[in-house]
């Protein structure tokens, strides 16, 4: 029952950055852009997917979020090592990337909670 939904969470997540992927493709975005906003959405999601998580099998508003100090902090590095990759210019030239601005982070966050989404509502059929 676990592998199942863990697998389903991993296919949807896979189809949802393809799909991110070709979004971006088709409104002609390419280059160190594209690549910008992909490592963006898949550093974000791998955030966003460890928090939802934390309970394979509660939905994220019934697990007690800040019981695990680990996670947050872990997050929290995340968060400021990505923020750092997207806005200190020798990461980004060093990373081949392309600043986003705030409505290409946006985007990307607008991103992460759709996966989040998506996640929770595979919990919830497996449940």
């Amino acid at each position: 029952h676990t592998k199942k939904m863990i697998l389903s969470i991993c296919i949807a997540n896979g189809l949802l950055l393809f799909a991110f992927y070709m979004g971006l493709l088709w409104i002609n975005i390419e280059g160190d852009l594209l690549r910008t906003y992909m490592f963006a959405a898949l550093s974000i999601d791998s955030v966003f997917f460890g928090i939802a998580l934390k309970s394979l099998y509660s939905p994220i508003w019934r697990v007690k979020l800040f019981s695990n100090t680990y996670l947050i902090a872990a997050s929290l590095v995340s968060f400021a090592l990505l923020i750092i990759a997207l806005e200190v210019p020798f990461m980004r030239t060093l990373l081949h990337l392309e600043p986003l601005g705030v409505i290409g982070l946006e985007v990307v966050f607008a991103f992460g909670l759709i996966n989040l989404f998506i996640v929770e509502v595979i919990k919830k059929i497996a449940r």
